[in-house]
């Protein structure tokens, strides 16, 4: 176990805000873990596990403990017949995973390719792209009670897995800590349908194409719209796509005639955040060190060393000015540690 005092954080969240920790813990086993929750409690200190710090927005210095599970970084195969299984420590990053995953013929993630974090934080989020969820391949996770220090063993459908949600969102988000994760996968076969963009990128006879050839596509097809968080940070997706009533619906077809709309289950409709930006501010908007990416408005940059106070004030504004024009509230996806 590897302890630093006050640590910066601006290496380990890709938004690149500088911020400290009272303490850094690096955790190698599970009695790490449990020390270090021991000590946190005694010390009446609070807890922060960082994956790839990916989805957080640190808004100032962290007075506690925040934790990265180094350790847990082991990944199993089991099989029986035609299904494999993989088990997948929490601390393992995320598209190594899938590109373990495309090398060994294990079908279901590809269309993840290129997400960072890792494996422990993707259930969290449920995170998806181009018509693939975690939930689509994911059984359960084995977790840790930061309270009793006990594991076990939680099946998908305990997960409450929807769009970019789950419990450890609400319920669980301050109790319990993911530490490994078992997914369904298929052996390569027939392929499932991939997204348009893929299907693009990958040129002729995308069927023919192998699954490293889809996560190497898959990748090309994100970098172009999310800039690399060494060079410009960033969290991806700042807002999740709004999901609105049928009503609603019907009063943006009656002033637009054409705008991406998804139908979902009960008459619904996912709205593009990214969209609803679009026609509020122009084209790289920015307000001192911080903006919207140019070539995708749904991210927002730190340009310039941007404080997360800055960070979430820049946010603020892009909510207020889509609520003022459209009515709808916009969610934010990264998680804010104030």
């Amino acid at each position: 176990m590897q302890i630093s005092y006050r640590q910066s954080l601006r290496s380990f969240n890709t938004f690149g805000v500088d911020v400290r920790a009272y303490l850094l813990c690096k955790a190698g086993t599970h009695d790490d873990l449990k020390k270090i929750l021991t000590f946190a409690k005694r010390k009446a200190l609070k807890v922060l596990f960082l994956g790839g710090g990916s989805n957080i927005l640190l808004a100032r210095d962290f007075d506690g403990v925040v934790i990265l599970l180094e350790g847990f970084i082991d990944i199993e195969q089991r099989s029986r017949g035609t299904h494999r299984w993989v088990r997948v420590g929490a601390g393992v990053n995320w598209d190594a995973f899938v590109q373990y995953c495309a090398e060994a013929q294990l079908q279901g993630l590809e269309s993840l390719a290129g997400i960072p974090g890792t494996v422990g934080a993707a259930p969290i989020q449920n995170i998806g792209a181009y018509g693939t969820e975690v939930a689509d391949c994911l059984v359960g996770v084995e977790v840790l009670d930061r309270l009793t220090h006990t594991r076990y063993w939680l099946p998908r459908n305990d997960l409450g897995l929807g769009y970019r949600d789950s419990v450890f969102k609400s319920r669980y988000a301050q109790r319990l800590v993911i530490l490994s994760v078992l997914f369904q996968m298929r052996e390569c076969g027939a392929w499932a349908q991939l997204d348009a963009k893929i299907r693009e990128e990958l040129g002729a006879q995308p069927q023919a194409r192998t699954l490293t050839d889809i996560t190497a596509a898959v990748r090309r097809v994100r970098n172009r719209r999310l800039p690399e968080p060494g060079q410009l940070g960033n969290a991806g997706s700042f807002f999740v796509n709004p999901v609105v009533s049928a009503a609603c619906m019907a009063q943006l077809m009656a002033r637009y005639s054409q705008f991406p709309a998804f139908e979902q289950p009960g008459g619904r409709w996912k709205l593009s955040a990214g969209w609803l930006i679009q026609q509020c501010v122009a084209v790289g908007f920015r307000v001192d060190r911080v903006g919207i990416y140019t070539h995708n408005p749904l991210v927002v940059i730190n340009y310039e060393g941007a404080t997360g106070a800055e960070i979430i004030a820049f946010g603020e504004l892009l909510r207020r000015l889509v609520f003022a024009r459209f009515h709808i509230e916009l969610t934010r996806e990264p998680v804010f540690i104030d």
